[in-house]
């Protein structure tokens, strides 16, 4: 049974392209979303024009780190792609990430030299809930932990309710909705990519 949400929790809307940078260049700063819940508010795929604000905005930079500013949506669609939401142990999301079961379409996560990689990199004591991705996530080189189309890595958390449909490609510990869960519930989710899993520890979930 699903647990029942506070009632106080801030509500944090993404409606384009443009709000899921912003909540991943917002927890990697340090806003780790604790007390807040995050509403996909409705599907997305990153090579549609329609689904940004301004495909063609520049503002957002080099994210895709090939040293060259290109438009948002080449950025995200090219080099290495979207930067993963909590990229490393100092920057976790602690909120709730409530899908409500659209889809997150085309995600390209490739090469990106962090220990965990999904949509999520590392969730700790969050949730992640009613979502559905698909993709591609890459990561065959660098000090990768674990890697997921959903979380990289979860820690005293829940992913419920969602569906991976992102291809996999590493040499290293790899789940389809997670690459590694502790101490966590994994609750009526579903993968379709069926990734090979190479051998792990017991906290690995053939997801």
């Amino acid at each position: 049974e699903q647990p029942e949400e506070p009632h106080n929790l801030e509500t944090v809307e993404i409606n384009c392209i443009e709000d899921l940078v912003d909540l991943s260049n917002a927890v990697n700063g340090g806003n780790n979303y604790s007390g807040k819940i995050v509403k996909l508010m409705k599907s997305l795929d990153f090579n549609d024009s329609a689904d940004y604000r301004n495909p063609n905005d520049t503002a957002y930079g080099d994210i895709n780190s090939d040293n060259i500013i290109d438009t948002i949506k080449n950025e995200l669609t090219d080099g290495k792609g979207f930067n993963p939401i909590g990229k490393s142990a100092n920057n976790e999301f602690y909120g709730i990430f409530d899908g409500q079961g659209y889809t997150i379409s085309n995600l390209r996560i490739n090469g990106r030299n962090y220990n965990n990689i999904g949509l999520f990199g590392i969730v700790k004591s969050g949730t992640i809930k009613n979502l559905r991705t698909t993709g591609n996530v890459t990561q065959s080189t660098g000090s990768i932990d674990s890697i997921g189309g959903i979380v990289g890595k979860i820690e005293n958390g829940r992913i419920e309710n969602c569906y991976n449909g992102c291809s996999l490609d590493t040499n290293k510990t790899k789940g389809g909705i997670v690459g590694s869960a502790i101490n966590s519930e994994i609750i009526n989710c579903h993968n379709v990519c069926h990734p090979a899993l190479d051998a792990g520890s017991s906290d690995d979930l053939p997801l």
